[in-house]
């Protein structure tokens, strides 16, 4: 459940147990690496078909959402200090080359989702990541 399979053929597998799988994200943090929470983060922007996604620190939280079909959806968000955190996890899974799109792959009931995803942009306190699909 939402751990990082690595690369395998220029393609980062993330997990996520159940397309309907939601928990509370402080009860993730509280239990689990940041790297689950950016790898469900992930993984669910893939499998709802988004075609971005936001992060920006403000104040005393880490707002997150993502776009899907020109509509902005909000996501629960964490704390402002894991933000930092957050954003090395995500810019691990892209490896080493992500100005280039890297392939994610989510495995699930129905098979396989892949995305294409790249970093479009990235500040001190914001970061944007872009989703390709075939």
């Amino acid at each position: 459940m939402g751990k990082s399979k690595g690369k395998k053929q220029g393609v980062v597998e993330v997990n996520c147990s159940s397309k309907n799988e939601y928990q509370d994200i402080i009860t993730i943090l509280n239990t689990n690496p940041v790297r689950i929470l950016a790898n469900r983060v992930l993984a669910q922007s893939i499998i709802d078909r988004a075609s971005d996604f936001y992060m920006r620190r403000t104040g005393k939280e880490a707002r997150m959402a993502y776009k899907i079909d020109g509509k902005r959806y909000g996501m629960e968000s964490p704390p402002s200090n894991v933000y930092g955190l957050m954003v090395s996890e995500i810019l691990s899974l892209l490896g080493e080359e992500y100005p280039t799109a890297t392939r994610i792959r989510v495995p699930g009931s129905d098979g396989n989702l892949e995305a294409d995803v790249s970093l479009a942009s990235m500040s001190e306190s914001s970061l944007h990541l872009t989703f390709c699909y075939d």
